[in-house]
Formats: structure tokens, sequence, C-alpha cells
């Protein structure tokens, strides 16, 4: 008997009817790529994505903005305002992808639970969902983003536009999940199920979502590229995140552009210069790559949620055959014991929720991450500028009414600002040469003559000592007790303002062009060589204490050598009066004009992290008479000039403006600003008048004349009060009782 020669038939595995997903699989190649330039992207850039550059020499001729590709410098070129493309596009992508994928959830859950609802539900509760998909229909998306942009306010940034592209935009994919959940409930195996048994929970879980769901990963798709393309249409109406910014095209004249890199916005206004397009390009480019992405693993998804590569139940059929067992189990604790309306309605609820409160958490304010400003001996207001790092910051809430506590007068006047000790003491100098000291409650202490001309405020150090410098180049120590304790007088430059005491005791103060450190005991330590220009206020201490800033001088407070930092400045920040600082949070900064930039010192060089930039845009005002950052790393600008109202703009950490308030004052001096946003300022010429700016009301909150006293040269913060001095000597203290009491 020969064997057969019959082909021998093997069951098939489960393995041969399985098909590779391809779509899925590039489609999350080009996601992670996309993800991990948005993740990277900032620290590989090669510059400022806010930067300007306004003239570049090319081939031997200067030539202005837009650069083209390959230009040194501008790896893909740059777009009209002079800003490198390549560091815009790679700043980009994560606010983008934050945007899209945000904005398209919030669509696509509000959608799937109103079109499920509408399409199951019955009678009343149909008619009125229908009507409100009518009315969402009704409205165009575009409409209501700029209709409710403008009421949230477009300087809230990115909570705006999610609020505005989230309102209206899930009606689209309401109606149609309303009409597929139609079409499946009139199915015949829908009406099996219903025979033998199953309620409506698990027809709607398990049959209905069950279709519904693997088209939603499309549905996901289509909304993250109908995101990108309305975010590209609100920027060809103007309406850009954060506001914008205003780029001067010539004298008097400026046009808006993006501020922020967002490549929506950025695709709109890179049809500015039609002749010129690889703008246009490289950012539609990149915009079609994200968009294929997706598209790709949206189709992946689906085709691996219907089952279609594989002959078994798929992984979401096991989880809703799971979900719905549950919910018909008579026994079973927990929430299928509630009517369906009511679990429906807190998966919605919880599902919202989550939302909302993720994109809260996501835009939350960033963490200052900066050493803890700390004033040696804890004393509110211990020097001309409040602390020795010049921040103008003080340590508690000021007043929140001008009422006037009380009031001395000096015949001979005010010399300088005056400054709190620890123990609530007033310190002042008279043009008389004499020092004061005032109780908290305007009584005198003690007064002690100088014998020399006073120059700027007094400084206190933290074990009470008192530190005043004269014409005379002098620098003299008063024990608390207001006894003389020594004066030292130096030769060469003259003093240019008060001192500035170390938590160890060391004394500085500017000559000129220089600062000279002072021991405690009276000798001197050292002078540091000479910086360019004339410095008429104290060096500023690090919060780290090694290091010291006059202008844009770093000095190394051990010996008083010149660091040499290696900050890269602009050539437009050249003629801004650019100088080195420190913010209330800590953080060093280079400030310039409308821009701070913050930086660190790595290994002996300094490492930009960030720039905060307010664009003025058409105001007529020019370089701020002061500026710093305060704790929560909210850059405030402050313009006093004569030919200025008075005016504090106050702008976050993504250069999107807070508040801008002004006021019918010239020529103003700002006193100080509180942790918790208010701000005093008071007239330097003519009768005595102080304000007081509320940064949360974005308004002035509230205005005082003094009845006494003009001119004013300076004042102090303390918790719940304001000290004001005059030129023509009268000493206020300005607070409400019940503050003082708190």
């Amino acid at each position: 008997m020969t064997k057969s020669t019959f082909p021998k038939f093997t069951q098939p595995s489960t393995r041969s009817h399985r098909r590779r997903n391809w779509p899925l699989t590039l489609g999350l190649w080009i996601v992670a790529a996309v993800v991990a330039m948005a993740i990277f992207g900032p620290w590989l850039a090669p510059q400022d994505p806010q930067a300007r550059t306004a003239v570049l020499q090319l081939d031997g001729r200067w030539v202005g903005p837009p650069y083209p590709p390959l230009t040194p410098g501008f790896l893909l070129g740059s777009d009209q305002a002079g800003r490198d493309l390549f560091s815009r596009l790679l700043w980009a992508v994560w606010p983008t992808l934050l945007l899209v994928l945000i904005i398209a959830s919030v669509r696509l859950v509000i959608g799937i639970a109103v079109g499920l609802a509408a399409g199951y539900a019955s009678g009343a509760m149909q008619r009125i969902l229908d009507g409100v998909m009518r009315v969402a229909l009704l409205f165009p998306v575009l409409v209501v983003a700029l209709a409710v942009i403008a009421f949230v306010g477009i300087q809230r940034g990115l909570i705006a536009f999610i609020l505005g592209l989230s309102l209206t935009g899930w009606a689209e994919t309401a109606r149609y999940v309303e009409t597929q959940t139609r079409a499946i409930k009139q199915e015949n195996y829908i009406e099996s199920a219903r025979s033998i048994g199953a309620n409506d929970a698990h027809l709607l879980i398990y049959h209905v979502l069950r279709h519904v769901l693997p088209l939603s990963a499309m549905l996901l798709a289509f909304e993250v590229s109908s995101t990108l393309m309305v975010t590209a249409s609100l920027g060809f109406l103007g309406y850009y995140i954060g506001g914008g910014a205003w780029i001067t095209v010539e004298d008097w004249v400026a046009r808006r552009a993006a501020g922020l890199p967002e490549l929506g916005q950025m695709l709109a206004t890179s049809f500015e210069n039609i002749l010129r397009p690889w703008p246009m390009v490289v950012t539609g480019g990149l915009v079609m790559i994200i968009v294929l992405g997706v598209t790709l693993v949206g189709d992946g998804l689906r085709r691996q949620l219907q089952g279609e590569l594989e002959l078994r139940p798929s992984l979401l059929d096991r989880l809703l055959n799971w979900v719905a067992g549950q919910l018909v189990q008579p026994a079973a604790p927990g929430f299928h014991r509630l009517p369906p309306r009511w679990v429906w309605g807190m998966v919605v609820v919880a599902l919202i929720g989550g939302a909302t409160a993720a994109t809260l958490w996501i835009y939350r304010a960033p963490a200052t991450g900066g050493p803890a400003l700390v004033s040696p001996g804890a004393h509110p207001w211990a020097t001309q500028r409040g602390d020795a790092y010049g921040t103008l910051t003080a340590v508690e809430a000021g007043p929140t009414n001008p009422a006037i506590r009380w009031q001395i007068e000096e015949p001979e006047g005010f010399a300088s600002a005056p400054i709190v000790g620890s123990d609530g003491a007033v310190y002042i100098v008279t043009a008389a040469n004499n020092l004061l000291a005032i109780n908290d409650d305007g009584s005198l202490r003690w007064r002690t003559n100088l014998g020399f001309a006073p120059l700027g405020a007094p400084a206190i150090s933290a074990n009470g000592v008192l530190y005043v410098t004269d014409t005379e180049r002098g620098l003299s120590a008063i024990s608390a007790q207001g006894e003389l304790l020594w004066r030292l007088r130096s030769e060469g430059r003259r003093i240019t303002s008060g001192p500035i005491v170390d938590n160890d005791g060391t004394i500085y103060l500017s000559r000129v062009d220089r600062v000279q450190a002072v021991n405690p005991d009276g000798s001197e330590r050292w002078l540091s060589p000479p910086i360019e220009g004339v410095w008429e206020e104290p060096p500023r201490l690090s919060p780290t204490y090694d290091l010291l800033f006059l202008g844009l001088g770093a000095f190394s407070t051990t010996t008083g050598a010149l660091v040499d930092l290696q900050l890269p400045i602009p050539q437009e920040m050249v003629f801004m009066a650019p100088r080195l600082a420190v913010g209330a949070n800590g953080q060093h900064y280079l400030m310039a004009g409308n821009t701070a930039v913050e930086w660190a010192l790595e290994q002996g060089r300094a490492q930009i992290r960030r720039s905060i930039t307010w664009d003025v845009g058409g105001l007529n005002i020019f370089i701020p008479s002061d500026a710093g950052v305060s704790a929560e790393t909210a850059l405030w600008l402050f313009y006093g000039q004569s030919f200025n109202a008075a005016r504090l703009a106050w702008v976050d950490a993504n250069s999107r403006l807070l508040t801008n308030i002004a006021a019918d004052l010239r020529n103003t001096l700002l006193i100080g600003l509180d942790p918790v946003g208010r701000a005093y300022l008071c007239s330097r010429i003519g009768r005595a008048r102080c304000l007081m700016f509320d940064r949360s009301a974005g308004a002035v909150g509230w205005d005082s004349s003094l009845p006494a006293g003009a001119n004013v040269v300076g004042g102090a913060l303390a918790a719940g009060k304001l000290y004001v001095a005059t030129a023509d000597g009268v000493l206020y203290a300005l607070g409400g009782m019940q503050e003082s009491a708190q």
C-alpha cells in the first residue's frame, strides 16, 4: 500500500489571518517624531524665537528681512520681522500640539456624549438635544470664536482660544454620531438583544458605542486638522495667541504679526510676501506632516478597534462586553443600580471636568525655581530699592487705602527716601545733614548730625547698623542708638549712590563707573575695574551672593574682579539702556527697554533661558523709567517721564500682556510694588500726590493728593503702610488703622 499523495490540510493559525496595520505604524512614527520635536525643540533652537534682526550684511551689502534660507544664522531664513524661522518652528510645535489636542479632545467628548444621547433618546429629551445641536450648528465656529476671544480677552492666550473654538465646534461631531446612533438603533440585532432582556445601558454601551467609537479616531484626526485651519483663519483676521506683536515698519508706522510661535498663525502670516514663499512652504509642510501623521493614526486605530486585522474579538469588544456585563448584573454593587441617564450624566460631567482640570493644570502659573530672596535682618525696606538685590518689591502687602496715620515736618526738608527696620522704625536723612530715627507711631526716637551732606538713602545691616554715604566721598556707620561708629573717606572718584549691605555685613556702593566694597569694620576691601557709563544708583547683589551687578558689569563679591558672562546682547538692545538685574523670583535678568532676558550662570557662562517682551504697539511710550520681574515671573514696566502719563504694565512669562494701567500724572516716581500685585507711585514735581495701581483689578486702586508737601524725593513700603518724603520737609505714613492691626 502506497502513501497517499493528496495534500495535507492543517488548521489555519491565528497569526496567518493577522495583517500588518501599516497606517497605524507609519502614523505613530510620524507622531512620535513630532512629539519629540515639541519636547526637545526649545533646547535645540539656535536663537530666541522672539529676537529680531533688523539688518544683515550679505555679499557686501546691507539687507533687511525676510532673509532667505541658508543665510548665516538663519537655516530656513526668517519671517518679515527678522525672526529666525527655524527657531520659531521648533518652539511652535509644543503650543500647537497642546492647542489642537485639547480643543479636539473637548470637541470629541462633548460631541460623542451629546450625539449618543440625542440619537438614542426619544420624546422631549430628543427634541431638546436636537434643538441644542441646531443652535450650535447655526453659528459658525469662526464667528463664535471671535466673540468668545474678545469677551475673555485675547491676552489670556491659549485659554481664550480653547474656550472660543470649543464652544460650538462639537456640533458637527454630535450630529454625525446622532445619525449613526439612530441607524444602529433600528438594526435587527438591537431588537434581538432587547428581546432577550438587555436593558438600555447594555444596548447603548455594547452595541451602539461599539460601532461609534472606532469612527471617533477618524473624527479626532478631522478635529485636529480643523483646529489648525481655524487658528490660521484667526491669524488672517489679526487674532493672534496672546494678542500678537506690533512690528515697526518705519518711523511711527507698525503692523501686527504673530507674537508667540504657533504653527496655525505662523502659516497665516507667511502669506504676506508671496514673492518669497519659503516661510509658507516650510510652515505649511510641517502642518501637513502633523495632519498626515494624525490622520494615519486615526485610520489605523479605526481598523484596529473594528477588528479588521484579526479573526478574534478585539480589545474594544472585550472591554465593552465587560462594562455592559457589569451594568446588567442585578446583584453587583455600585453605580449600575442608578438609572442609565444618571450614569451617562456622571460620565459626561467627569470627562468634561477632567479635560477642564487638565487644561488648567497645563496652563498653571510656572514655578519660579529661583533661590528665595531674604533681606538680611528681615527688614521690610532695607535700602533705596527695598533690598540689596534692587527688586523694588516689598515683603508684605502695602496699604489698600491712603489714610494718613501720621505726618512729621522738618523745615530743612528731606534729602532722600526713607528705609524701614525690622522693629518698624523709619530712618531718613534731612537736607540739614541729620539722620532721624522715627518710631512706628510717628514719635522721634533720636537725631544724629552727620556733619556732611548725605547722598542717597541710608542702608541697614542685619544687626541694625546704619550706613550713610555723603558728598565728600565718605561712608559713615551709625549704631542702632544713633552713635557714630566710624567714617571712611576714600580718594578717587566721587560716590554716586547710597550703600547696600550683604548678608555678611559687607557694604557696597557705586563710584561713577565702578563699585567699592567696604568691610564691616570700616576698612576698604576692594575697588572694582571701571565699566562704561555713569551710574547714580546702588549696585545690585546676586541672590547667590557671589556676584554684584552695576549696569552691564558683573563683579565677584570676593575680589571685585570683572566677570565675563559672555552674555549675547543683540544689536538692537544696545540703544535701550541694557543692564543686569535680579527678579523677585530669584532669577538673573538682562533688562533692555521692554524686554527681560532670563539667564543662568552655567560653567562660568550665561545661558539664556527665556525672553519676556511687551510689544507696545501704537502706544506713544519710550524706554521705561524702571523695570523688574515679580515673584511669579511677571515682567513689570514703569513709564513715568515728563512727556508720558504714568503707566505700569505687567507681562507674563509667555509675553502676554496681563494689564496696562495709566494715570494722568507726569514726572512720576515708582516707590515700590508689593507681593500681591499692587504698585505705589508718587509725583516728583509739584504738589505731593500718590496713587496705587491694582494689577488684579487692572485699574487705579486709589489716588490721593496729600494736604501738604511738594516734590516727593522717595518712599518706602512696609506691612500695610506707605512712607512718603517730600523735598520741602514732610514725611507721611499712609495706611488704614485696620491694616496696621492685621
